[in-house]
């Protein structure tokens, strides 16, 4: 199946259409074979003999007559917009064989497609087993509830194609971590519990804390804007946009020196590029500006970040072993997936929370990336090791980034304390 143009018998276009390449059937008003050959053969800068000047001026050759053609092609002669009877182009089409030379239906329908099924996926390099092991936990010893821990669940990086209620979402939910529901159901359309590597228990560091913002800034709007903006408003509604533009011309009229001044600012610019503003010229001129009607308006939440420092000091070589797999886990979790492939796969992402007594009055994490692994080997100032090699002191710095924002309905109630200080 080929793209080809359709010629009239004077060798003016008037349409284009799928065609089977060289078997195209022609009407008795079309070009001979042999000149289309020639047409289909031509290369740009290569000209053949008796190359024939092709115009598209006439009734029956105009541009709008090819740009219907191509509608008809597009639409694969479902409809017929240059009147050149598209659904008969059609059905000979589907049809198969060679035309009206060869009789027609002589040879099978041919089938569309895929350009794309000969691009194959290269997969990645096969890494190691990602499970953690069951006991990476500094200091490394027996955990009970006079402690505060602060772990570090790993999962896999997933977007879940199934809604809460286990029906499949369509590609327009799957874009978005909805947390409509519940904020369960948010942070299941990142990862699936079922895809947890491991974890690891940290002591609670120093310095704890949490950050909350959001976005909010400044917007200027004087009377003259609103008024153009509500006439564009009524225009594009279909509504009389008259009493609006009245409304501008009358503002203009009560200050004569404003629309000299904004011309006067235009033509400055234009001639040596100065970035004086109306406003400049009114306070200048007049000592007085538009009003600009501020406000300070919101506009949108923000990621928190989180940053933990840890001082790790193994006193015997077991816990220096389980330090040094600690250090790779994060390290090895943050990076992506997939080297030498044709795609590369999302790291695995991260769910924090306070383990111990004091998880009641501490703030509550979502899921986060880790962004940032800083290790100093010479957490003491001085490179030293044990006589195996491990460093005496390091010091761990781990930086992450909530997936989502903190949204007002992600709180409980005031008297449910389970979400301690909330996010």
């Amino acid at each position: 199946m080929s793209f080809n143009y359709r010629y009239d018998k004077d060798g003016k276009i008037i349409g284009v259409g799928w065609g089977k390449g060289p078997n195209w059937e022609y009407r008795n008003d079309y070009v001979t074979k042999e000149e289309q050959r020639k047409n289909e053969e031509f290369e740009f800068g290569k000209p053949i003999d008796d190359a024939k000047e092709i115009t598209i001026t006439g009734e029956s050759g105009t541009l709008v007559n090819a740009i219907k053609g191509g509608l008809d092609a597009v639409t694969f002669n479902t409809w017929d917009f240059d009147g050149e009877g598209g659904q008969r182009v059609r059905n000979q089409d589907d049809t198969g064989g060679n035309g009206g030379e060869n009789g027609g239906g002589e040879n099978p329908p041919e089938t569309w497609k895929n350009p794309w099924e000969n691009i194959t996926r290269r997969s990645g390099r096969l890494g190691a087993n990602e499970r953690l092991p069951s006991d990476l936990r500094y200091p490394y010893s027996t955990i009970n509830g006079t402690q505060d821990f602060i772990k570090f669940s790993i999962f896999e990086y997933r977007r879940s194609t199934q809604s809460r209620i286990g029906i499949r979402r369509n590609r327009g939910d799957r874009l978005f971590t909805s947390g409509r529901e519940s904020l369960a159901d948010e942070q299941n359309n990142l990862r699936n519990t079922r895809d947890l590597l491991g974890s690891i228990l940290l002591p609670i560091p120093s310095q704890v804390a949490d950050t909350n913002s959001v976005g909010w800034g400044e917007s200027r709007l004087n009377t003259i804007e609103a008024n153009l903006l509500a006439a564009a408003g009524g225009i594009v509604e279909g509504k009389g946009a008259k009493d609006s533009f009245q409304n501008v011309l009358k503002d203009l009229s009560a200050n004569s020196d404003l629309a000299t001044n904004w011309f006067a600012k235009q033509a400055v610019s234009a001639l040596i590029g100065s970035n004086i503003t109306l406003d400049q010229l009114l306070a200048r001129d007049q000592g007085e500006i538009i009003n600009p009607n501020m406000e300070l308006l919101f506009s949108g939440p923000s990621l928190r970040t989180f940053s933990f420092n840890f001082k790790l000091t193994p006193r015997y070589q077991r816990e220096a072993e389980v330090i040094r797999t600690i250090i790779k886990a994060f390290k090895r979790n943050m990076a992506p997936k997939g080297s030498g492939g044709t795609v590369l796969r999302t790291p695995n992402i991260f769910q924090l929370e306070y383990v111990g007594k004091a998880q009641d009055y501490l703030n509550r994490i979502k899921l986060c990336a880790l962004k940032n692994v800083s290790v100093n080997y010479t957490g003491d100032g001085t490179f030293a090791t044990y006589q195996d090699g491990a460093p005496i002191s390091s010091m761990l710095t781990l930086q992450f980034t909530e997936l989502t924002p903190i949204y007002n309905e992600d709180y409980g109630a005031y008297t449910d304390n389970r979400d301690g200080v909330g996010y």
